[in-house]
């Protein structure tokens, strides 16, 4: 009976001996920006990271294809971080693009006011969306 007990022990500690927290930061199997983790390794986007620290909604930074250059979006939302993973957005948000060095491209901000301030050029060539960070 007691040789039972160890065996069911022994597997038990076994089978989750190989589980590893996943990261909420995801690496790029490429480089991006010469890193494979821009989130840690960008200093401005670090800085954009910190500097939210205080901020209630929802903290989102995506990464783009942009012809041929990779660019960021870092956007706050005034909602829950449930309303965002079941896709309640409010109406109230703001955000800007950046490039690798931390040039800001563009922004859109949405409140009592739409304001665009992207080319349509720009917004229409965004592709292959990652997400990277999410507070």
């Amino acid at each position: 009976m007691k040789i039972n007990l160890y065996i069911t022990i022994i597997f038990i500690i076994a089978a989750f001996s190989n589980c590893t927290k996943k990261s909420t930061e995801p690496a790029f199997q490429e480089k991006v920006c010469n890193t494979n983790n821009p989130v840690k390794d960008l200093v401005w986007m670090k800085a954009k990271i910190d500097s939210s620290i205080n901020h209630k909604g929802v903290l989102e930074i995506c990464s783009y294809d942009n012809q041929g250059e990779r660019v960021f979006s870092i956007f706050l939302y005034e909602i829950t971080l449930d309303d965002y993973k079941n896709q309640h957005f409010s109406e109230s948000y703001g955000g800007y693009y950046y490039n690798c060095q931390g040039k800001k491209l563009c922004s859109i901000s949405s409140g009592i006011v739409y304001i665009n301030t992207c080319s349509k050029s720009f917004s229409d060539n965004l592709t292959n969306r990652k997400l990277i960070y999410l507070k």
